[in-house]
């Protein structure tokens, strides 16, 4: 059961993350990701909402947005 709840709150992590960001900080994670990782438009968009990055993906996802988010201060 617990790794169930936690399956699910890892598939919506990285979509709040990208959520509560502005547009701006959007387009930068974005860019960087599909730039770094290869991945198209609507495939980044699909993994972001069902939350399905591979391992590799999914740690360049934190650190882009680790990045993203102390430029915006």
């Amino acid at each position: 059961m617990k790794t169930e709840t936690t399956e699910k709150k890892s598939k919506t992590a990285f979509k709040d993350q990208y959520d509560a960001l502005d547009d701006r900080q959007k387009g930068i994670v974005f860019t960087q990701f599909t730039a770094k990782s290869g991945l198209s438009l609507a495939t980044f968009y699909y993994k972001l909402r069902h939350g399905n990055f591979s391992l590799l993906e999914a740690r360049l996802f934190s650190k882009i947005m680790a990045t993203a988010c102390k430029k915006a201060r």
